[in-house]
């Protein structure tokens, strides 16, 4: 029973410090994107090859508007508790992806 709260006390640090160091590596990003160029650069992809903002929206609207509407009737779960766990796993995904980029380990087991 005593190592049930320490995996979520562990969980819980291992969040908080991989959202600390995406704020910060992000910012200083951000920042070292705007002295080089002056202004906020894009990609550096052509136009062409780029998914264009209305397919990536309308995917994730599409894809969260499914996951509310099969999992809330399946689970017996408010839709705004499903739409609340959503949009809560979407910065957890961003953490997992760019763990997985940087250690080429996926996180599966520990978020």
């Amino acid at each position: 029973v005593a190592q049930g709260w320490v995996l979520w006390v562990a969980v819980g640090l291992m969040l908080a410090e991989s959202l600390a160091s995406l704020v910060l590596t992000s910012y200083d990003q951000l920042m070292s994107s705007r002295r080089s160029t002056g202004r906020l650069s894009a990609e550096t992809l052509p136009t062409s090859q780029l998914v264009p903002d209305r397919w990536w929206w309308g995917g994730l609207i599409g894809a969260s508007i499914l996951a509310v509407s099969a999992i809330s009737p399946m689970l017996s779960i408010p839709c705004w508790q499903t739409a609340l766990a959503v949009a809560l796993s979407c910065p957890v995904a961003v953490l997992a992806v760019r763990a997985l980029g940087q250690t080429d380990l996926n996180p599966v087991s520990g978020v």
